[in-house]
């Protein structure tokens, strides 16, 4: 076998074939978008690369086919703050061969460690825990939702069986519209807007501007203290606004108010995963009208949270009933079903029950495990919920 560095789009088309041999007797996995995955190590679209670092890497068989592929990720910013030495390992996919995997995750190991890494975690991503995060567990029988990893039960063993240990939950809640306890919900949610000058408005594009800069304040506020925390500038939420303006439905992003102070936000996008399957992570010039058809002509989808965050100092004041009461309307009941909260860590007792209160059950589950190379080092993974 061989394993090399990705440097041009040759050794990238063979990144991509990986999956396509993994999966190939899968009939639930839908392929990522191979822009969505590459992007990642192109500084143009990854913030986190203006003071970190990511490569990608491929192993070939005796054949010369590739059969396996990882990620290493270094976040120099964030070591220099937190006084660590961590790096992290992603997008890892390998056929059902452990001696393959595991001279994958040592040439991962090594090159992270002749950078003067001493602690690894994986599968993650370089960045925020909103896509391609964690090793799934829980959730094999089921459809992967957009971004989400998707993979084969044998990968548990790949980790464990080589050193890493189970370090941190991923957790994805589901509920439906018809499930939410929306009268409990509205009965608070009329208690705290008599006591409290809140006010709900709906995404409008042309004060977009606006709303971006009110959910990067909110965000900045409510997220701060999170370990992989990097703070947003109005420019970027609003870039982000109208990359995905053509998927955005106006009511199911919604912003609240105090008299005129931001105090949260909420975004919901559908789950794009149905009608992606079968196009091979790609949208090109006709497998992009195939997709929007799919997307456009659909009756009834599936949303999931992509952002969502209240403001330290107004939180249990009523916001996220508000918001909740809000949002469940006639239209959203009409065109929306189930609904996706994401990439919720399985120590934030506080989100889980916030997410509970919608009726929704842990529907999947991934996890982050850890591989320390300096015995020195203690090994103290956070708690993990019981579901």
């Amino acid at each position: 076998m061989k394993i090399f560095a990705v440097q041009n789009k040759k050794d990238w088309k063979q990144f991509h074939q990986v999956p396509f041999r993994v999966y190939k007797d899968y009939p639930l996995w839908v392929c990522p978008l191979q822009s969505d995955v590459q992007n990642i190590f192109d500084p143009n679209f990854n913030k986190y690369l203006k003071d970190g670092e990511a490569q990608a890497f491929v192993l070939l068989d005796e054949a010369n086919k590739p059969a396996g592929r990882i990620a290493t990720f270094i976040d120099h910013k964030r070591n220099r703050e937190q006084g660590t030495a961590a790096g992290g390992i992603g997008y890892f996919e390998c056929i059902n061969n452990k001696d393959m995997a595991a001279a994958l995750l040592q040439h991962a190991e090594n090159h992270l460690a002749s950078k003067g890494i001493n602690t690894i975690d994986g599968p993650i991503n370089l960045g925020e825990r909103d896509k391609f995060w964690g090793l799934l567990v829980k959730g094999y029988d089921e459809r992967p939702y957009f971004q989400e990893n998707y993979h084969p039960e044998y990968y548990k063993s790949f980790f464990e069986d080589n050193g890493y240990r189970p370090f941190e939950q991923v957790l994805t809640l589901t509920t439906r519209m018809q499930n939410v306890p929306i009268e409990r919900l509205r009965k608070i949610a009329d208690r705290a807007l008599q006591r409290y000058p809140f006010r709900m408005e709906e995404l409008d594009f042309k004060k977009v501007e606006k709303y971006a800069e009110d959910s990067a304040t909110v965000y900045n506020e409510a997220f701060k203290h999170s370990p992989y925390f990097q703070p947003l500038v109005g420019q970027q939420v609003m870039l982000m606004f109208e990359s995905i303006k053509a998927l955005l439905d106006p009511k199911m992003v919604t912003f609240s108010y105090y008299e005129d102070t931001p105090v949260g936000f909420c975004a919901l996008l559908p789950d794009l995963n149905p009608y992606l399957k079968g196009l091979k992570g790609k949208l090109n010039w006709w497998r992009l009208p195939i997709f929007l058809f799919r997307l456009k002509t659909a009756r009834v989808k599936d949303v999931k949270g992509v952002a969502f965050g209240i403001h330290p100092d107004y939180q249990g004041k009523g916001v996220f009933p508000i918001i909740c009461a809000h949002m469940h309307n006639e239209h959203n009941n009409k065109y929306y079903d189930k609904v996706i909260m994401a990439t919720i860590r399985g120590h934030n007792i506080k989100m889980i029950k916030t997410c509970l209160q919608l009726g929704s059950e842990v529907d999947r589950v991934h996890v982050t495990y850890r591989k320390i190379l300096d015995d020195s080092i203690p090994f103290e993974p956070f708690e993990f919920y019981k579901y």
